[in-house]
């Protein structure tokens, strides 16, 4: 038998490290590769202060309503926020900063994803 060389040449158009699955995997929910549609909230104003939770709302394409995922912040920053949602196994959520701004995002095509709220738990949006 004889040895196959594979070569992949990959090309990240973004300014952010972005974390992907190279051979594409249906089971994993957090493989992102050839997703084209993007999710992106601002965080540019964030600061933090007293928030403890951070929410964001999923649903399945074609699924009628939002299923809201809550979890708490490991620790008040971008970073942590960005650590919390990714707990939730959907896709790849990143940071990145552009012209100024700062951004949390998410490369999803078999999700929707609605709103990001970072808040205190004792006293929810």
């Amino acid at each position: 038998m004889s040895a196959t060389e594979i070569s992949i040449q990959i090309k990240n158009t973004t300014s952010a490290s972005i974390d992907v699955s190279l051979m594409g995997n249906y089971a994993d929910l957090s493989d992102n590769a050839n997703a084209t549609i993007e999710y992106k909230y601002n965080v540019t104003t964030l600061s933090f202060t007293d928030e403890d939770t951070v929410s964001i709302q999923y649903k399945t394409n074609g699924a009628a309503f939002f299923s809201n995922y809550i979890v708490l912040l490991p620790s008040q920053s971008i970073a942590g926020v960005v650590q919390a949602i990714n707990q939730l196994g959907i896709g790849s959520f990143f940071s990145f900063t552009s012209g100024g701004s700062t951004y949390i995002s998410n490369y999803e095509n078999n999700y929707t994803f609605g709103s990001l709220d970072i808040y205190n738990g004792s006293n929810p949006p």
